[in-house]
């Protein structure tokens, strides 16, 4: 039993997950050692349903009570993220979720489940979800390819510039938008370039849906995962057409008459 229980607290540890056990009808906790560490509290601190609700933060406390309270009346299980604070300040995120178990008459009369510290997990989700918003309203096409060039991702601006829709668009790979005007050297030089891991950089020429064209300077990157292996390819594309267009007006202006 000692080991059993030794094995679950280095499982416990390792995940950042802990266990806890309520007896409503007493009102007492019992928490294992993970959870300590979790809410950074000596062991047996606790006691008391009243004592957590302490260390919830002041802004998350009713969030917390109403979903006990709907999972005490077995309308919906308990499942909630919310933040705790901690005796020295600091503020952590924490993903808890139980069970409630009802006596004959069908009174509550235990809860057991787990506290999980996802602080870490919720900053980089937050990241993630400011780095989507950013390429979501970019003003530049943006699109993203798997290691052998199919089209997996492409923002609002790609469709509205190549007139492509997302659906038409994924599962195709950058050949659709290919004017014909851009020398096979150029590509293998873009394709040598990004497998080997640097970044590309070029003005280009390239086709619309409808047969029109537009220039961009384009710049494509490999993605890499932690062990340094390309998975994707990310291309960024300033649409610079009418700034093209402008400054071919003006040298065809310099060299020949409008009126002649």
């Amino acid at each position: 039993l000692r080991e059993s229980e030794k094995r679950l607290n280095e499982a416990q540890h390792l995940t950042h997950v802990g266990s806890w056990d309520w007896d409503i009808a007493k009102d007492t906790l019992s928490w294992s050692d993970e959870i300590y560490e979790i809410f950074g509290l000596k062991k047996h601190e606790f006691a008391s349903y009243e004592a957590f609700m302490d260390s919830v933060h002041p802004d998350d406390k009713a969030a917390v009570q109403e979903a006990i309270t709907i999972a005490l009346k077995g309308i919906k299980p308990y499942s909630i993220d919310h933040r705790i604070m901690l005796p020295d300040g600091q503020v952590r995120t924490v993903h808890e979720q139980g069970d409630v178990q009802f006596s004959s008459d069908g009174r509550p009369c235990r809860m057991i489940g787990t506290v999980q510290d996802v602080t870490e997990a919720r900053q980089k989700d937050l990241e993630l979800s400011k780095l989507s918003a950013a390429i979501e309203y970019s003003v530049n096409i943006v699109f993203i390819t798997d290691i052998k060039g199919t089209i997996e991702y492409v923002n609002p601006t790609f469709e509205q510039v190549t007139g492509y829709s997302k659906d038409e668009a994924i599962g195709q790979t950058p050949r659709i938008l290919s004017s014909g005007e851009v020398s096979n050297e150029t590509y293998e030089e873009l394709w040598s370039t990004i497998t080997s891991g640097k970044t590309w950089r070029s003005t280009v020429k390239n086709r619309t849906k409808s047969g029109g064209y537009y220039w961009c300077n384009s710049v494509i990157s490999p993605i890499m995962d932690s062990r340094g292996k390309i998975t994707h390819f990310l291309a960024v594309q300033e649409d610079i057409t009418e700034k093209t267009v402008s400054e071919e007006k003006a040298v065809y202006l310099a060299r020949f008459d409008a009126l002649t």
